[in-house]
């Protein structure tokens, strides 16, 4: 008798591939954003599972472009945990992980102490949050 891994598994190209074609037939045709930032939008989907994610995406029409010419000209990439920076795709561009720059700061999480500390270092930086909600909200209030 096969394994059910022999049975059923895919190869994870194959698994990704059919993934993304489930995403992109479920992200609304209507959303108004480039070709760029539907692939983005699609990755969010993707890496979070979570299809409730299309209706509450709001993307610049110059956000894509914007962030390839970034890291095509080397700007740094700020993440806010070790995690989603070891989720990065090979980039020659330098990545820092907030937390760990993190100061010992009362009432508040680590990440949002981090990219606080950071903030002279994002201005021309890419910034990638994927774990600490409270990180994107000390971004949003720079």
């Amino acid at each position: 008798m096969a394994s059910l891994m022999r049975r059923y598994g895919l190869a994870p190209e194959e698994i990704e591939r059919r993934s993304l074609e489930l995403i992109e037939a479920a992200i609304p045709t209507c959303s108004g954003w480039t070709s760029e930032a539907r692939d983005v939008v699609k990755r969010m989907v993707y890496a979070a599972g979570d299809l409730g994610l299309c209706g509450l995406t709001h993307v610049h029409p110059e956000a894509v472009e914007a962030a390839v010419e970034a890291l095509r000209a080397g700007a740094c990439i700020v993440c806010d945990v070790r995690m989603v920076a070891a989720g990065l795709r090979h980039t020659s561009n330098p990545v820092v992980v907030a937390i760990e720059h993190a100061p010992a700061a009362a009432g508040i999480t680590r990440t949002a102490a981090g990219m606080q500390q950071l903030a002279t270092e994002l201005d021309g930086s890419l910034a990638v949050v994927g774990n600490a909600p409270t990180a994107l909200l000390a971004l949003l209030d720079m």
